[in-house]
């Protein structure tokens, strides 16, 4: 019991049951689409993982779609739509289209998000997109709360909350209410810079295109999940009451508690399932002389709406540029986008993250005057910014470009082929890090033109 909340032990879901869950199959994918006027060369390889361990071979990710469409869709990010594998879900998805095209690629995209909305309660029972999105903020957001105040709790108590700035003993009522404080005014900052990520995107039955969420639906869904059920099923009060037992609660707590959850309803790209799923349209629109690239995130469905998030390509060519090409990576493409930019972009934040450190170290190390200190990190960050910028800009004209003017002009087997041999060199560092095989198996290809529409260049037996 806590504040006088009833939690029955039957609600509670075992962790071991939570984490089964969470570490269910998924596709640790990497795939690489190349597109420029002679068509698109999508490549993926076909490894789908289950939890941590075991890595099969023989996955389906990749597409195309029949005639007349010109187009494909590849997957990546978790396997399942809730219950239903994801292949199933988009092959149902391909027999309602019919023989109209559609007239760009992005509206293939929003057909397939406004589909899943209207057709959500056949794939899906709402009851189970409840559950799991009360599963994914009790094991993330609220989680990581709790973890956040109990930590910021221990911190006070053993940094000072005895005794003021000068020097005088604080009473246990007042050690108290100085942590909460504290507590809540770090919350409340945590908040803050949670609020400048971006807004999910979210579409139901009766809307035609995806759109970013409102203010009412966040409440709205805050308040449905929050509302007691006849069920044993947990409430998200009772939640909150569980996942906060022992820990500071006031107003003011609970104002933070309840806006953390609701910027995770309105901004986290894993909300409601906890588990996305990449999505790839290539192809041609029945409007296009050119290829075009449309991609989306699903968050999952909860209620009527289906939560997404747009994904922008890669690299494309500016509008009004000579030459036209779009490269877009999916998965794991680490060892792809090395190769495209000609540098290491993880080590060199690395380098940044080490140097900083032990530039500041040394300032302390030689008791340099608060002042001082202010003027060094002032000139090192400007410095810092100089050197980013600079090497930014080498990597685009050095490498970035020349790479992909390069591609824009490939006729389409050898796209084909960089296409294949880049995803191959992605699943060569696995192999040679003696890495779990999350990226691997045949790599399939399909090109896709205007005149032939979809082939296979490379398909797994």
């Amino acid at each position: 019991m806590a504040n006088g909340r009833r939690t029955p032990a039957s609600r509670v879901r075992p962790i071991a049951v939570r984490e089964r869950d969470r570490k269910r199959c998924g596709q640790m994918t990497s795939q690489l689409i190349l597109a420029n006027g002679y068509g698109v060369a999508l490549a993926s390889d076909s490894a789908v993982t289950f939890g941590d361990s075991r890595t099969y071979e023989t996955s389906e990710k990749v597409f195309p779609l029949p005639d007349p469409h010109r187009l494909a869709v590849v997957a990546a990010g978790a396997a399942f739509f809730f219950h239903l594998p994801i292949d199933v879900v988009l092959k149902k998805w391909i027999t309602s289209l019919g023989d109209e095209p559609a007239l760009s690629v992005q509206e293939y995209c929003d057909q397939f998000s406004s589909w899943l909305a209207r057709n959500l309660d056949e794939l899906v029972p709402p009851e189970r997109r409840e559950r799991e999105a009360l599963d994914y903020l009790k094991y993330s957001t609220l989680n990581d709360d709790s973890e956040f105040v109990r930590k910021q709790v221990e911190q006070a108590e053993s940094s000072g909350a005895v005794l003021t700035t000068t020097g005088r003993r604080r009473g246990a009522e007042e050690i108290s209410k100085y942590i909460e404080d504290r507590t809540i005014s770090l919350f409340r900052k945590r908040n803050g810079r949670h609020k400048k990520f971006p807004n999910s995107h979210v579409i139901s039955a009766d809307m035609v295109e995806s759109s970013e969420i409102s203010a009412k639906l966040v409440e709205q869904t805050f308040e449905k999940l929050s509302a007691e059920v006849d069920d044993d099923r947990q409430s998200l009060t009772d939640l909150i009451e569980e996942s906060f037992d022992g820990l500071p609660r006031s107003a003011a707590m609970d104002q933070e508690i309840h806006r953390s959850i609701k910027l995770a309803i309105q901004k986290d790209p894993k909300f409601p399932s906890g588990l996305p799923i990449s999505l790839s349209f290539a192809g041609y629109g029945s409007d296009d002389l050119l290829p075009e690239i449309a991609n989306v995130r699903l968050g999952g469905a909860l209620g009527s709406h289906v939560w997404s998030r747009p994904v922008p390509v890669t690299y494309r060519s500016d509008e009004d540029g000579s030459l036209f090409y779009r490269v877009h990576t999916q998965g794991q493409a680490a060892q792809i986008l090395q190769f495209l930019r000609g540098s290491d972009e993880q080590a060199g934040r690395e380098i940044l993250k080490r140097t900083d450190a032990e530039v500041r170290a040394a300032w302390r190390d030689r008791q340099a005057s608060d002042g001082s200190i202010a003027t060094f990190s002032r000139v090192y960050d400007e410095v810092i910014e100089s050197v980013i910028e600079q090497t930014e800009r080498w990597t685009r004209e050095e490498h970035i470009y020349r790479t992909v003017w390069t591609l824009a002009g490939l006729p389409l087997g050898e796209l084909a082929d960089a296409a294949q041999s880049l995803v191959n060199l992605q699943v060569l560092k696995q192999t040679v890090m003696g890495r779990l095989p999350t990226v691997g198996g045949p790599i399939n290809v399909v090109t896709i033109t205007l005149n032939e529409g979809t082939q296979w260049r490379n398909r797994k037996d």
